[in-house]
């Protein structure tokens, strides 16, 4: 069976040469790898379990503690299956329950290292989600998971930039999007030539775009050959980047909520502005 990856070669390799002397990064990497090596489907590669854990840390950071726990305990597992299902295009994801495991336990791990005691009740709820429903063998695979992450060399080094980093205002997912949206496509790459193709979208200028449709979507312009109204925004949003404009790993959800979970972030309004200026 084919191995399924979330992030094309290009990417997986960007983001392991910008990040490798991240000590959270290194932390996970070869635990990460241990596991990568023992299943045969899907299994995260380091690069992008720190792009997944990077991210939810950067959901939680501006939230209240309560609203950070009702986050944790009621949307951050549904919204990795949906992300998984995107990614794979199966409904029933393989070894969901490992990778959702990994990614909620790295995200545990990252929030333990700082050290902050307000994060102890999200700690929990990430740790029981990561277990919760799990066969004999995947609890397994998870306990030599965590184990082997929390026996990194330099914990001192570890539990100062995770403590220094949910303190601060920087958003590092932000930073890792933007590097990822500049890579060319594996095709592009491997054949070493730029996708022929007549329209192409302007760097830096995919969320704008995600924004109109989802507006267009919502005025009930985008219908199907039929001309009914379609009942799946993020499909047709994903269709259009697609088939437009050679986009080919658009996440419309993502994009979008990392819009509305940060107040320094324009609003859409902002988005729409830009293109009557």
């Amino acid at each position: 069976m084919t191995r399924i990856c979330l992030l094309g070669t290009a990417e997986r390799h960007a983001v392991e040469d910008k990040y490798i002397g991240n000590v959270a990064f290194a932390a996970f990497r070869g635990p990460c790898f241990s596991l990568f090596n023992t299943r045969k489907t899907l299994a995260l590669h380091p690069s992008e379990l720190f792009y997944l854990c990077i991210y939810y840390i950067d959901q939680i950071k501006p939230l209240g503690i309560l609203e950070a726990q009702q986050y944790c305990r009621t949307t951050v597992s549904g919204d990795l299956l949906y992300y998984l299902q995107e990614k794979t295009g199966k409904d029933d994801v393989p070894d969901f329950n490992l990778v959702k495991g990994q990614i909620l336990l790295s995200v545990a791990l990252f929030l333990e290292w700082s050290g902050d005691g307000k994060y102890v009740p999200l700690i929990n709820i990430l740790t029981r989600e990561a277990s919760y429903g799990v066969d004999a063998e995947t609890f397994r695979l998870l306990g030599i998971f965590h184990s082997d992450c929390s026996k990194y060399h330099d914990m001192k080094a570890l539990k100062e930039y995770a403590g220094n980093y949910v303190r601060t205002t920087e958003f590092l997912f932000d930073e890792i999007a933007e590097m990822l949206e500049e890579l060319p496509t594996d095709d592009e790459q491997d054949s070493g030539e730029q996708v022929t193709r007549f329209v192409h979208l302007a760097n830096g200028r995919k969320t704008a775009l995600v924004i109109l449709l989802k507006r267009m979507y919502e005025k009930g312009w985008l219908v199907d050959a039929e001309g009914n109204g379609l009942t799946n925004r993020d499909k047709a949003i994903r269709e259009i980047m697609k088939n437009a404009f050679g986009e080919e790993n658009v996440s419309p959800s993502q994009l979008l909520s990392a819009l509305t979970s940060r107040g320094y972030h324009k609003d859409e309004n902002d988005y729409i502005k830009e293109l009557f200026e």
